[in-house]
């Protein structure tokens, strides 16, 4: 089955999951025997892994070129069934930790105030919303949709 939304023309396979998407170059997506997306690839022969945890859900992202080349992207920390942080490598480098909170919905929303990696909580900034009165919608992520 195909659909075509926005220039997007995307091809289901036989159990309705997201196969291909053509859309300026290829793109394909790899599922488990369970339909859990586990990889996506390009034209440009780009992968980007996710490892999955016992409860399902998404706790580690890897890119590579191929089936070598793993680069480890982002780790997901989970408290219960909610996001709690995230460890992420930025494009000039470093390692980053963001730190989310639950709105009204259940929606993660990440907090604005990000403290020294790792750091004691002594010495950490306060993540407060008095100190810092706006907080604002985390980028989606690959599991929103698989």
């Amino acid at each position: 089955m195909r659909h075509r939304v926005q220039g997007h023309t995307i091809v289901y396979d036989a159990v309705d999951m997201p196969h291909r998407d053509t859309f300026g170059g290829t793109t394909e997506y790899i599922y488990t025997a369970d339909d859990e997306r586990i990889a996506v690839v390009t034209s440009t022969g780009q992968w980007e892994w996710s490892v999955r945890g016992p409860s399902g859900k998404v706790i580690r992202e890897f890119g590579s070129t191929g089936s070598t080349n793993f680069q480890w992207r982002k780790d997901y920390i989970w408290r219960d069934q909610l996001l709690l942080a995230t460890r992420q490598r930025e494009p000039n480098g470093t390692v980053t930790t963001y730190h989310y909170h639950v709105d009204h919905l259940g929606t993660p929303r990440r907090a604005p105030c990000a403290g020294p990696s790792l750091s004691p909580p002594s010495s950490r900034r306060s993540c407060s919303v008095a100190s810092r009165a706006e907080f604002f919608t985390a980028r989606l992520t690959p599991m929103a949709f698989s």
